[in-house]
């Protein structure tokens, strides 16, 4: 049962696409066992799986962060994301990024759609400012101006707020953090 709990719990930091603390907890496990053991055998396919994923992961953010995109490789970056999306189904960078190359792609209503949060979040990850940017965006490219204008200000009322309140902000971003990444992060992976 333990080990079972160990893949388990590896699988819901894969899914937030916290790939270090997935191989930490694996790691620290097989450091336990015998290699000739069945429970051994299971978590070190586990390890691969981890391995592979983060892979792939590395591998899209490449391909659709790369300068100089054209209209093949933001599709075939989507086609990977759309591929490996399961598994780190609520990892934001991963979010981040998929808006990003759908708005790229001429998708703007799906980048939208792509920044919603469908599940328990805190407040810090479901109003995280890279999801405001992205619709500012997209009703931009919707000719949508003045949606557009209202996003942005929107958007700038909400950092005026978090710079007043460092100490709130932290917290939202630790918070998030737990939950598979903060807006730093996921800014950083999206490029934007």
């Amino acid at each position: 049962r333990f080990f079972r709990a160990v893949s388990r719990a590896a699988t819901c930091y894969l899914r937030m696409g916290d790939f270090p603390s997935a191989r930490k907890i694996v790691d620290k496990a097989l450091d336990k066992l015998s290699p000739s053991s069945t429970h051994f055998q299971e978590l070190y396919r586990k390890l691969t799986d981890i391995n592979q994923l983060e892979a792939k992961v590395k591998e899209v953010v490449t391909v659709l962060t790369s300068p100089g995109l054209t209209a093949d490789t933001v599709n075939k970056g989507i086609e990977q994301l759309a591929e490996i999306h399961p598994q780190v189904v609520y990892s934001e960078p991963m979010a981040a990024l998929r808006s990003r190359a759908l708005l790229a792609s001429g998708r703007p209503r799906d980048a939208v759609s792509a920044t919603e949060v469908h599940f328990e979040a805190p407040r810090g990850m479901r109003e995280a400012p890279w999801r405001s940017w992205v619709v500012a965006q997209a009703k931009y490219h919707e000719g949508e101006l003045g949606a557009a204008v209202e996003a942005l200000d929107a958007l700038h009322k909400a950092l005026t707020v978090r710079a007043r309140d460092c100490t709130t902000a932290a917290a939202e971003d630790k918070a998030a953090g737990a939950f598979g990444g903060d807006s730093v992060a996921a800014l950083a992976v999206a490029g934007l």
